[in-house]
C-alpha cells in the first residue's frame, strides 16, 4: 500500500488486498492522495478484547480506526443491509454504502426429484433409505460441531430404530488456542471409527450434490461473518 501511494494514479487498475486491520491505518493516506479505494468488509467492526485496562484502551483506539477510516474511504461494500449499519455508526455515510447480497446458483442449488436424489446417492456412497442429516462447513468449534455430534449420540442411543444417517463434510482445521476442541474431537473420530450412523467428509468441490442428496440440512454456527 505504501508503494502504490507512491505512485502515479492509474485510473485502469483495479487492486485487491486482504487486510488485516492495523493495515487499514494506511488506507486514508491513500484516500488523501486521490486515489480511490472500496473496501469490502465481511465482519462487523466490533472491539476484539475483553476486560482490563489495555484491553479497553485497545478497543478505543480499534473503534477510533475504523471511525476514521469510513469517514474517509471512497466506499464500502457489504453482503447485507444489517452488517452495513453497523459501519453507520462509526461515520460511514449512506452515499458510501454498497450492498451486493450473496448470490445463489438457482440452477445447481435446486431440489431434487426423487429419481435425482436416488443418483446421486449411488453416486456419493450414501445409504439409499436413510434420512440424511447434512453438516457442511469447516470442523472448528465456532461452526457448532461439536454440539450436533454430542446431540446426535444422545438421540441415536434413544432411538435404535431410527434410520438416520449424519454427514460431516468439510475441511478439519486444528485450532491453536483452543486445545479442549482439539482434543475432543481427536477422540470424537477414534469414537466413531466403527460407527454406522455417522459419516466423515473432508472438503469438496461439489457441495450441491450432498446438498441435493440429503434430507435435512444442519447449521448449527455460533457465529458467522456473512
Amino acid at each position: 500500500l505504501i508503494y502504490i501511494s507512491n505512485q502515479p494514479q492509474d485510473n485502469q487498475r483495479v487492486l485487491t488486498f486482504i487486510l488485516q486491520t492495523y493495515q487499514l491505518w494506511l488506507l486514508p493516506r491513500l484516500a488523501k492522495k486521490g486515489i480511490k479505494v472500496f473496501y469490502v468488509s465481511t465482519m462487523a467492526a466490533n472491539p476484539v478484547f475483553k476486560g482490563g485496562a489495555i484491553g479497553r484502551l485497545w478497543n478505543k483506539l480499534h473503534l477510533m480506526l475504523y471511525s476514521i477510516l469510513y469517514q474517509r474511504i471512497g466506499g464500502v461494500v457489504c453482503s447485507t443491509e444489517t452488517l452495513a449499519n453497523t459501519l453507520v455508526d462509526f461515520g460511514l455515510k449512506d452515499e458510501r454504502k454498497f450492498i451486493i447480497n450473496n448470490g445463489v446458483d438457482t440452477v445447481k442449488f435446486a431440489p431434487p426429484s426423487q429419481n435425482e436424489k436416488k443418483k446421486l446417492r449411488e453416486l456419493l456412497g450414501l445409504p439409499s433409505d436413510a434420512l440424511l442429516f447434512l453438516f457442511i462447513g469447516l470442523k472448528t468449534d465456532r461452526k457448532g460441531i461439536r454440539e450436533l455430534c454430542e446431540a446426535w449420540i444422545q438421540v441415536e442411543n434413544t432411538a435404535a430404530n431410527y434410520n438416520a444417517h449424519l454427514l460431516l463434510v468439510g475441511n478439519e482445521k486444528p485450532e491453536a488456542n483452543n486445545a479442549s476442541f482439539n482434543d475432543w474431537w481427536r477422540s470424537f473420530k477414534s469414537a466413531i471409527h466403527n460407527d454406522g450412523n455417522i459419516t466423515l467428509v473432508g472438503g469438496v468441490e461439489n457441495v450441491e450434490d450432498w446438498f441435493r442428496a440429503s434430507d435435512v440440512f444442519v447449521f448449527p454456527s455460533k457465529k458467522e461473518g456473512m
